[in-house]
């Protein structure tokens, strides 16, 4: 079984764009135009919150400076084969771009240490409340 597909929907889908993410390189294709975006590799390898968010910053960046994308979906795919979580995770939710710092906050308000010891690599995924689907 190959990794499962990270899908963030944003309020409307168009097939036409689409925002595809791998460990290499963010590449933005739109009706067969490609363009690549840096700073990516390094977020995606490192798979911790900060670093998430860190990513997030970057793809809602990118997203801001063309407006024609603002509502393709953003697809980051494969993001592990190992991760147990990702069947944890829930439906998406604004957040990932919306209220970081507060949404931050408030995890760790209710993570007691021993919690926080144990918190595993995937956990924010189920803090971003990000929607899973595999592949077919």
């Amino acid at each position: 079984s190959r990794g499962a597909t990270l899908v963030i929907k944003p309020i409307k889908f168009s097939p036409k764009k689409e925002l595809k993410l791998n460990s290499t390189q963010l590449s933005l294709t739109m009706e067969g135009r490609e363009k690549k975006f840096r700073g990516i590799r390094r977020a995606l390898n490192n798979g911790t919150r900060q670093k998430l968010i860190k990513l997030s910053n970057i793809i809602q960046t990118n997203l801001n400076k063309h407006k024609s994308l603002q509502n393709s979906p953003i697809i980051i795919n494969p993001l592990t084969r190992r991760n147990k979580s990702l069947q944890e995770a829930t439906s998406f939710s604004k957040e990932i771009f919306e209220d970081k710092e507060e949404c931050r906050r408030k995890k760790r308000e209710k993570l007691t240490s021993e919690e926080r010891k144990s918190e595993s690599r995937f956990e924010f995924l189920k803090a971003f409340k990000t929607d899973i689907m595999s592949h077919k």
